[in-house]
């Protein structure tokens, strides 16, 4: 078993064979483990009469749990608001100095990811009562009458630089067409 986490019974057995006066390399061949192993075990215990390892020392977090599920919580409510801006709010309303970056990471861990929300063009009452009309108007028309319509595709091209893009936090599989997650277009 090199290489695997040595089970608290398992370290038992080792320490004990050890004080029987046992030799490391009996020990490691019964227990299937390395004599590096049992020196370490039998080092472990001299030192703090424990079998269990130390534990581990980290850096503390930066936010406790509420303040995380706080910041989270604005960030759903508000889709369109960036890390920089939420390293902000937390500056303003929790005292909290973190780095933009921070809030990333918070905001991966809970499931929420930068994404290029659809674009949706603004259709304002008038122009869909237009569009209904047009529609009525229009569809008994046969293919020659179709035939004579010019069809011109509008699109903008930039020659320099673009508009920008804005991004949305959202979970993985946020709806694409669901409103909050759109950005409107300009009125006609």
């Amino acid at each position: 078993m090199p290489g695997k986490y040595k089970s608290d019974e398992l370290r038992k057995l080792i320490v004990e064979a050890k004080q029987r006066g046992e030799l490391v390399k009996d020990i490691a061949e019964r227990y299937h483990c390395g004599r590096n192993t049992v020196q370490r075990i039998w080092k472990l215990w001299n030192d703090t009469y424990s079998v269990k390892p130390k534990k581990k020392t980290r850096r503390p977090r930066k936010t406790t749990h509420g303040q995380a599920r706080l910041l989270v919580r604005q960030v759903k409510k508000d889709p369109f608001m960036t890390a920089v801006d939420l390293a902000q709010y937390a500056q303003d309303n929790l005292m909290l100095n973190m780095t933009a970056m921070t809030a990333r990471r918070l905001l991966i861990a809970a499931g929420l990811r930068g994404r290029i929300p659809a674009k949706k063009p603004w259709i304002s009452k008038k122009n869909r009562m237009a569009r209904l009309k047009f529609a009525r108007d229009h569809k008994d028309w046969t293919v020659a009458q179709w035939a004579r319509i010019l069809w011109s595709d509008e699109s903008k091209n930039n020659l320099f630089g673009s508009d920008g893009i804005r991004f949305r936090f959202g979970g993985v599989n946020a709806a694409k067409n669901e409103g909050r997650n759109q950005i409107q277009g300009l009125p006609d």
